[in-house]
């Protein structure tokens, strides 16, 4: 759309129609703004500012009287109040010819960032420098999908604008945010959370925002915003919230607030919810341990398995872990697990020679310590194996299927030990679970900042606001390869 004002023309990029109410009254108001600051630009330099600060407080102060006219004009209107170049944190591009120095000179371009500080005094050099978007609005980028597939046919990175937070609203930064098995099975179609598409984020067509954890910084609040404040951090309450991003608006009630973030770096809070969490209620809630009995998982060395084994020992458990057999670095792993904490750590094909029932006899004092809890993330005959050396009534306890074989148990398992078999979903628990998941995150946290509790190793990925978009897919489609140094988090800079 080319609004135009002889003898300067102002060129505004249109989006796909605006839905939201204060979204359409705070774009007519940046259409306004521009209009003004077009005819601005024709006045000598000393009215020029006087005039301008005039117009941003009048137009501030009939935002709503505007609205209406923007709800009426919606349905034929619709206006990204962001910048011509979405890769500019705002400015308006004046094109045209002037009266002055560009008579005669042809089009000239120039990119004025519209301030939105009352303050006179720092007015006009904010009227030149100001890296944000006219009135609040926030220039934002996502790792969106539109429709289901592998990571590096379907991911593309979205730019878009966030009006400013009024009401119950509030504005995100992102700071940190892991790349979890999970998240690449939701974006494969494949996870039973399903991300919500959506054309909030000006598109024409619904997309989702990929992404289920992470830590962000609130920036900015409506009015009735309660609980949390500017400055604070939050991590989402339930998964699903889409969280490869750099900003986002959202209310109180979808988030976490971390109550003490002082000794906590952003890549611990940002990690704290999904893996510390499933440890440790896997851990409390499917059998009573007590000081010296035993359990044994597979994965030991995912984050779920280093958390479980840190847990198990602050609180006097004992620990078999299988890792997968590597082609080097085997006997490093395991060294580095029993500096964690891990009592016994062996390879998945170690777990399935024959005389492994009898080792675990001779780790368990010759089966007097009972082995009463197996946490499987893997599937298939190593399930098998693992149950064969759980003590009777003990329990199986699944939470992930990385090998996607099904779980198979000789039914003498279930008819004469009595070994029950269990799922724990983190998702699900969260949702159900806000009180309990408010105490189990505050207290993982506290370990953490007390040095009782290691971070999972980490593979950091910066993410700048020049950040390309195939830099960003590739780091996510990189989880899908085999042994990796770490998990791979977003840690978001100047964003």
């Amino acid at each position: 759309m080319v609004l135009s004002t002889r003898p300067t023309n102002i060129t505004i990029i249109n989006v796909p129609l605006i839905t939201s109410i204060e979204e359409r009254r705070a774009s007519i108001t940046h259409v306004g703004v521009v209009l003004v600051h077009g005819v601005v630009q024709e006045l000598v330099p000393g009215v020029k500012v006087i005039f301008a600060f005039i117009a941003d407080i009048v137009v501030r102060r009939f935002r709503y009287v505007l609205g209406v006219v923007a709800d009426v004009a919606a349905a034929a209107v619709a206006v990204d109040p962001a910048s011509v170049d979405g890769s500019e944190k705002m400015g308006v591009r004046v094109r045209g010819r002037g009266r002055g120095r560009g008579r005669g000179r042809g089009p000239t371009t120039a990119t004025r960032p519209i301030a939105s500080s009352p303050s006179l005094s720092t007015y006009s050099s904010r009227l030149q420098r100001r890296p944000i978007s006219a009135y609040g609005y926030e220039q934002a980028k996502a790792l969106v999908l539109s429709k289901y597939g592998e990571p590096s046919d379907v991911l593309s990175l979205h730019g878009h604008s966030i009006s400013p937070a009024h009401s119950n609203n509030l504005t995100l930064r992102f700071l940190a945010s892991p790349i979890n098995p999970a998240d690449i099975n939701q974006i494969q179609g494949v996870y039973p959370s399903k991300p919500t598409f959506t054309t909030s984020l000006s598109t024409a067509d619904p997309i989702a925002v990929a992404g289920n954890e992470g830590v962000a910084e609130v920036i900015a609040t409506g009015s009735n915003v309660k609980t949390v404040g500017k400055g604070d951090w939050v991590i989402m309450r339930q998964p699903g919230f889409g969280t490869w991003r750099t900003h986002a608006q959202t209310t109180e009630e979808h988030l976490l607030k971390i109550e003490d973030k002082n000794g906590i770096t952003p890549i611990q809070a940002g990690t704290v919810s999904i893996n510390p969490c499933t440890a440790y209620r896997m851990l409390k809630d499917f059998v009573e341990l007590k000081e010296g009995d035993w359990f044994i998982q597979n994965g030991a060395n995912s984050g779920v398995g280093r958390a479980s084994i840190q847990l198990a020992k602050l609180w006097g458990y004992k620990s078999i872990n299988i890792i997968r057999a590597r082609p080097t670095g085997s006997e490093e792993m395991k060294q580095e697990l029993k500096e964690l904490g891990a009592d016994v750590v062996v390879t998945d094909e170690e777990l399935q020679e024959k005389g492994f029932s009898e080792k675990v006899k001779e780790w368990t004092s010759g089966g007097r310590e009972k082995v009463r809890l197996a946490l499987n993330c893997v599937g298939g005959k190593p399930v098998t194996a693992m149950a064969k050396v759980l003590s009777p009534d003990s329990h199986v306890v699944t939470y992930g299927a990385m090998s996607k074989q099904p779980v198979m148990l000789p039914a003498g398992m279930l008819i004469f030990k009595n070994i029950s078999f269990d799922g724990f979903w983190v998702s699900k628990w969260s949702a159900e679970n806000y009180e309990e998941k408010k105490k189990t995150v505050k207290h993982v946290l506290d370990l953490i900042r007390e040095g009782k509790f290691k971070d999972t190793p980490v593979q950091e990925l910066p993410w700048e606001w020049e950040t390309k978009q195939d830099t960003l897919v590739q780091a996510v489609q990189g989880t899908l390869e085999g042994f990796r140094a770490g998990k791979g988090v977003f840690v978001f800079g100047k964003t």
